[in-house]
């Protein structure tokens, strides 16, 4: 697994917002920060499938950890972090606090999430908003 520093330095997660979708299937978003900056370092997201509750494909997670760079610096999928046939193509960060004692900034953390399932479901992407406030 690949670690780095910034994840001994992770806030608490402090939001999180479910994102309706067709036949009541939704994804959980949370994101965290650096203890000392206002840089957003994790963005967290689950999707419950109404149609699927137990089946661990559609009740998947996956979490990204983000340096201070444009693309997430690794990804783990179900808690096991390895290659996996999701990809993280889209991720706002950097998003800033302005008051210290505002757990979150004004800004938005777009996450776009696209699946290949080797079974039988194809390709599908969904994007998720997270509004920081």
């Amino acid at each position: 697994m690949r670690f780095s520093a910034a994840i001994l330095a992770l806030a608490a997660s402090a939001s999180a917002v479910a994102v309706p979708r067709a036949g009541g299937d939704y994804w959980d978003v949370s994101v965290s920060t650096y203890d000392d900056s206002s840089i957003v370092t994790t963005v967290s997201a689950h999707f419950h499938s109404e149609a699927n509750p137990d089946n661990s494909r559609f009740g998947s997670r996956f979490t990204c950890i983000i340096d201070d760079k444009p693309t997430p610096n690794w990804c783990d999928h179900n808690g096991v972090s390895a290659d996996w046939d999701g990809k993280i193509v889209k991720l706002s960060q950097h998003v800033e606090k302005p008051d210290p004692a505002t757990v979150f900034g004004e800004g938005e953390v777009v996450l776009e999430y696209s699946e290949y399932n080797k079974a039988s479901y194809g390709y599908g992407t969904i994007q998720v908003s997270k509004a920081i406030a």
